[in-house]
């Protein structure tokens, strides 16, 4: 009877371990950033690390004015956009970009372990395959905000996409498919344009 009262302790504390373990800790934007914030609030939450894009970037109904260039992930150097909406000009949105173009398979599952080291089990994970190639999305759904890693394998052209997409959990999205896929002659570089469409 005590031998079985014990186990059943046992049991009941793993089960609370794992609870724990499995929480996901919310955050109000990334590191220092919070939802809302302007231009100039960004910049001081940052200084020393974000600087003004020397050209702005449009995405969909917004722009990103203020990035940070060689952001250090466990050793490996990322591009960072703040993301602004086009109209209220505050911050809507997070893009995190790797600097390297090659092995994005390897940083995507690095990534994701990181991830979830850091926020638990993800709420939503996923793999597509369309278009001669493989599309993964990992989400990780906080009380504030969204988390998605994203990564796209298109074998046949040789082509890979990763990027963390950070958003306040609010105005949730998800990615419905890639929209186009076409080569900057400028450049030489491959550009990857996403439809995105709101859940709500």
């Amino acid at each position: 009877m005590k031998y079985r009262k014990c186990i059943n302790i046992i049991v009941f504390s793993l089960i609370c371990m794992i609870t724990i373990l499995g929480q996901q800790k919310d955050v109000n934007g990334w590191q220092e950033a919070k939802w809302g914030m302007t231009e100039d609030e960004v910049l001081e939450a940052f200084k020393g690390e974000a600087i003004r894009l020397d050209k702005i970037v449009a995405y969909q109904a917004s722009y990103a004015s203020i990035g940070i260039i060689n952001y250090d992930i466990s050793g490996d150097k990322y591009l960072v956009h703040f993301i602004f909406d086009e109209n209220k000009k505050n911050l809507q949105r997070i893009a995190i970009t790797p600097e390297a173009t090659t092995i994005l398979d390897f940083h995507f599952r690095r990534l994701e372990q990181l991830l979830t080291e850091k926020y638990g089990i993800p709420y939503f994970k996923n793999t597509v395959t369309a278009m001669g190639g493989d599309k993964s999305v990992v989400a990780w759904n906080l009380e504030s905000t969204i988390i998605e890693l994203n990564f796209i394998n298109i074998k046949l052209a040789d082509i890979q996409y990763l990027n963390i997409n950070i958003h306040p959990a609010k105005e949730i999205w998800k990615i419905e498919h890639l929209e186009t896929l076409c080569v900057d002659s400028k450049k030489d570089i491959y550009k990857k344009e996403w439809n995105v469409a709101s859940l709500n």
